[in-house]
């Protein structure tokens, strides 16, 4: 019961989570986007989503430690892990993504 809840919110919650700490990041609420890595790193690890919750712990992070240089690269890298485990997650909710 508590993964089928954590799939049903985990597309919508997830999805384009690059994008969303990009967009706090532009507006200064560097806890905000760090909160959300943080977050995605322990759903993804309950998920045993090991590269997306490596990729979400490495931006979490260089977010605490104020290492911004070279952020987007780890941005890039955890849009890349997070887009398969969207897919999966619309597959076992059998709401697919196009």
């Amino acid at each position: 019961m508590l993964l089928r809840k954590i799939m049903q919110g985990f597309q919508d919650q997830y999805r384009e989570c690059g994008l969303r700490s990009v967009g706090k990041l532009r507006q200064g609420r560097v806890e905000e986007a760090s909160r959300l890595a943080h977050s995605l790193k322990g759903v993804a690890a309950t998920l045993e989503a090991s590269d997306l919750s490596a990729a979400a712990a490495e931006v979490e992070q260089a977010l605490r430690k104020g290492r911004m240089g070279g952020l987007s690269v780890l941005i890039q890298t955890l849009d890349k892990a997070v887009d398969p485990a969207i897919v999966a997650a619309s597959f076992l909710e059998g709401r697919q993504i196009r």
